[in-house]
């Protein structure tokens, strides 16, 4: 495989995409316009990162890394209509090892009609072009040693139904395909379609009801899973906002030329949002089935903490951490497990209104529990963002 020092996405999609959706929000916002957009709001971005990683892409050797990551987000509203944009790039640059220089792209896109005051349909979409070994850890808890480009593009349209004054109905479709530019990882294509009841109890409860089914390829496997749910919402003004699913799923899956496999787990999905006033904290936990990095059936967990203590008026202490544990279930051998590990703690400046300065130090932890081997990173980092209203 050819090394590249810069990376676009392989077709111009992406950049063609999010120019149509940036022109026609700019058509239709001008006096005149089709919709007569009532508020638009145009915020250009930039932060720029100097980091020391000991241990890049844990092959043992350190590094210092540059990035600069500029963007822009465009919020359009009408009466019954609300949309967005978001655009952004992030360009690194080593001292050293420059086999990882590399561009990292991001857009995102949606919109939300309330067709009526019982329907509400919304419409969301991105295309993602970054890299194997930085997203595989934080999705799949997988290492990704050979760098290797990767496209994500999804869509996922969803319409709300208002039945009554207690109950509501959610339908879902979620579509999703990734493409790597080495043979090395699979390729996949993944349609999820599901259904979310709601049933409110008081202002404040909603019991929740959730099925669905996913059906994913690769170019030698299928994957059909189901996952039923059941839980609550729970919201106290600002301060406490938690949601709480919990069930079973069921994983089917076949390579070509070999019997199908099959796998049960339980299944979750939970957040928890708490606000005091000088502390905020929120937490999540879940555990699906998806495919690994190489087509492969994972059962995956994972837990997030991240707490902001807002100690002067400019000055905020931060807490972050992240765990993914992801076990193989097509692994002949006994199954094999990967964790991936990350605490990071911080503080932010408020230099001006609308800018701020952040120094943080990460320390990160690879383990495959298979091979009895853990890997560790240390890194440190000075970030300064500044936002143009």
């Amino acid at each position: 495989m050819s090394r590249q020092t810069a990376y676009a996405p392989r077709t111009p999609l992406a950049l063609v995409l999010a120019g149509l959706v940036l022109a026609g929000l700019g058509v239709l916002a001008r006096p005149g316009g089709a919709l007569a957009w009532e508020t638009v709001k145009v915020m250009p971005t930039i932060s720029v990162r100097e980091t020391y990683d000991s241990n890049v892409n844990f092959m043992g050797k350190g590094d210092f890394e540059s990035s600069a990551t500029p963007g822009v987000r465009v919020d359009v509203k009408q009466e019954r209509m609300r949309g967005w944009v978001v655009a952004k790039g992030t360009a690194y640059k080593y001292l050293r090892l420059n086999d990882f220089d590399r561009i990292d792209q991001n857009y995102e896109a949606g919109i939300e009609v309330n067709a009526t005051e019982k329907i509400t349909a919304n419409l969301k979409g991105g295309i993602i072009a970054d890299h194997a070994f930085g997203s595989a850890l934080d999705e799949t808890g997988e290492q990704a040693p050979r760098r290797s480009s990767r496209q994500v593009y999804s869509i996922k349209p969803s319409l709300t139904l208002t039945l009554d004054e207690t109950n509501s109905l959610t339908l879902f479709h979620a579509f999703t395909k990734t493409e790597y530019d080495t043979k090395d990882y699979t390729d996949s294509m993944s349609n999820t379609l599901g259904g979310l009841w709601g049933h409110r109890l008081n202002e404040r409860t909603q019991l929740l009801l959730q099925l669905s089914g996913s059906m994913a390829s690769t170019p030698s496997a299928t994957q059909d899973s189901v996952s039923g749910m059941a839980g609550f919402e729970y919201a106290l003004a600002e301060t406490v906002k938690a949601r709480v699913l919990g069930g079973a799923s069921s994983l089917r899956s076949k390579v070509d030329g070999q019997e199908s496999r099959k796998a049960t787990s339980y299944a979750a999905d939970t957040s928890l949002e708490w606000r005091l006033e000088k502390l905020t904290t929120t937490a999540a936990y879940s555990r699906d089935m998806t495919l690994g990095i190489t087509g492969d059936d994972l059962v995956r967990d994972r837990l997030s903490l991240n707490l902001a203590l807002r100690t002067t008026e400019r000055l905020r202490l931060l807490l972050n951490g992240n765990m993914v544990l992801s076990e193989n279930t097509s692994s002949a051998q006994s199954a094999q497990k990967n964790r991936w590990t990350e605490i990071s703690p911080g503080a932010s400046y408020q230099v001006g209104e609308n800018s701020s300065m952040t120094l943080g130090y990460a320390y990160g932890s690879s383990e495959d529990r298979l091979k009895d081997e853990t890997k560790t990173r240390n890194r440190v980092y000075l970030d300064f963002s500044i936002a143009f209203p």
